[in-house]
């Protein structure tokens, strides 16, 4: 998922950088499907990574501060 982000992160910016207009590029049918397929791809990398579970347990961090004493 995380090489999927990037990939359309590359694609976007080749295509801003060798666009025509590099200053105020124009919003054409397929920036607007690389942009929200980029911004899909953020949040879903945002929740995935943002709300996800540890590991249960003691890790090489220390002691797992959700466990129940």
């Amino acid at each position: 998922m995380v090489g999927a982000f990037f990939a359309v992160s590359v694609m976007r910016n080749r295509l801003l950088l060798f666009g025509r207009d590099v200053i105020r590029p124009q919003q054409n049918p397929l920036m607007t499907a690389i942009n929200l397929a980029y911004g899909a791809f953020a949040l879903a990398l945002f929740f995935d990574l943002g709300f996800r579970k540890g590991t249960a347990g003691p890790n090489r961090y220390g002691r797992d501060p959700l466990a129940k004493s």
